[in-house]
């Protein structure tokens, strides 16, 4: 039976020339995973590419995703506190609500237009561009949200080429399985990274949230001013006037 697939329309200006069509299926590969493949970069490149290559989540890592959320809730819910938001202890975020309260959570995770919105987390335009200059590869692995496939990942693309500019858009991976990415590093503030492939090339970091703090690792970065200590003696870099 063939498979039921959705076509991804671009309604805004800044989305111009980047759609898609979208598997409707969950694990569903998408974006600039073709990209990279046919440019023989992270998929298929060298071992020396590879061992340069951080990968680097976008949602509540590399984008402030609870702060924008918050924004819109106490916009549906004028009373109500953003601690509960700000300070969650569960990494899905319905998870931290009340039954009654969660489809209001999926509608505005759900909302088109949400994606684009987030504000880069305070450090990490700077970091990106270090890192780069540091001769490092950089490569943003995010999943598409599942409530939400088809605009987000165009917001996805969209964010980045407004915050990173033009050149960093064949950087980007959205895919629901990062276990099957190759790098040497995985930046993620996800408590446990799964999937497939049961031990990764990389090593996960694991981006400082409240939810993930009961995790015991050597290796978090707190803030990303601090990425250097972080990334020393797990990826080769040189750091520069222009990345330090």
């Amino acid at each position: 039976r063939r498979r039921r697939r959705v076509a991804v329309v671009v309604a805004k200006e800044e989305l111009r020339g980047m759609a898609f069509v979208v598997p409707a299926a969950a694990g569903a590969v998408v974006g600039a995973v073709a990209m990279n493949a046919l440019k023989g970069r992270v998929h298929s490149g060298s071992d020396d590419l590879v061992r340069k290559t951080v990968l680097i989540d976008m949602d509540n890592t590399l984008v402030d995703f609870d702060s924008e959320f918050a924004k819109r809730w106490v916009k549906e819910r004028p009373g109500d506190s953003v601690g509960r938001i700000k300070s969650r202890l569960h990494f899905e975020l319905e998870e931290n609500f009340p039954a009654e309260l969660r489809p209001l959570a999926e509608k505005i995770m759900g909302t088109p237009g949400f994606y684009i919105e987030f504000a880069p987390q305070p450090g990490a335009i700077e970091a990106v561009r270090a890192m780069t200059a540091a001769g490092l590869n950089v490569v943003f692995c995010t999943a598409p949200h599942p409530l939400q496939y088809e605009t987000c990942v165009q917001e996805k693309f969209a964010w980045v080429r407004r915050h990173l500019g033009e050149e960093y858009l064949s950087q980007l991976i959205i895919t629901r399985d990062k276990t099957l990415v190759k790098g040497a590093v995985l930046i993620d503030d996800k408590p446990r990274v799964t999937g497939a492939c049961a031990k990764p090339e990389w090593t996960h970091i694991v981006f400082d949230q409240p939810y993930n703090r009961d995790v015991e690792t050597d290796t978090r970065l707190t803030e990303w001013p601090l990425w250097p200590g972080v990334l020393s003696g797990l990826v080769p870099f040189h750091l520069t006037n222009e990345s330090s």
